[in-house]
């Protein structure tokens, strides 16, 4: 929020409530409007020279022919191609995550009494990822964390790409809900079995490693 300076700290306040997974900004005669990004979708509202927040449906129906001003200290500001993207990837995530809760529910229902295996971890994975993306991160910690449980269960201790995958994307979704030091602790494991593994996993080991770094600053250990 550091673009938009103190006077609307408080109103700003409020919107983070909704904990958006994007937020874009335009001034205008010192009003604010903002098209935010949520788990519900895309909403609009406008912050007045009085700190109050209200919903900007002149901005929700004209949002196609908004002609936004740039600054440096302000990369992401819509424009019409911006904003045609984040409607088609906004719809894609939708897509993505209904499949993989059909799949989940199919293969529940095969699996029946028996344990689920690693195909259930799979998809659990993949639906924790995507609900993430989507900015729903209370549902990508609980499929991201049922996924390493079950991996872990199945894999028994044995270093494997698929628990490491899933330390470093939890690891994520710490950061993402700001708990820096479990984020910190989830990404270190990562990486420490990302190097153990045989082969070529240099990609991956960066991953984690930049990951990791961006915490670390975050968290002030700039000597980690």
């Amino acid at each position: 929020w550091s673009c938009v300076g103190m006077r609307h700290q408080s109103a700003l306040a409020a919107i983070e409530l909704m904990d958006p997974a994007m937020v874009f900004i335009r001034s205008e005669s010192g009003v604010l409007h903002l098209l935010v990004m949520g788990p519900s979708g895309l909403s609009a509202f406008c912050i007045d020279n009085d700190d109050g927040v209200v919903r900007d449906e002149d901005m929700a129906s004209a949002t196609p022919s908004m002609q936004p001003a740039r600054n440096p200290t302000q990369s992401d500001i819509l424009d019409d191609k911006d904003l045609e993207h984040l409607q088609l990837e906004a719809g894609k995530l939708v897509t993505a995550r209904q499949e993989l809760e059909e799949q989940l529910a199919r293969l529940r229902w095969v699996c029946g009494r028996h344990p689920p295996g690693l195909d259930v971890a799979a998809v659990l994975h993949d639906l924790g990822v995507v609900c993430r993306d989507a900015g729903d991160i209370t549902s990508a910690r609980s499929h991201l964390e049922e996924s390493l449980q079950l991996k872990r269960k199945i894999l028994g201790t044995v270093p494997s790409a698929e628990v490491a995958d899933g330390l470093h994307e939890i690891g994520l979704v710490f950061k993402d809900m700001r708990h820096l030091r479990m984020a910190q602790r989830k990404l270190e494991e990562a990486l420490v079995m990302r190097r153990s593994l045989p082969g070529d996993h240099s990609y991956d080991v960066a991953a984690t490693r930049r990951e990791l770094g961006g915490v670390c600053v975050e968290r002030r250990h700039l000597k980690s």
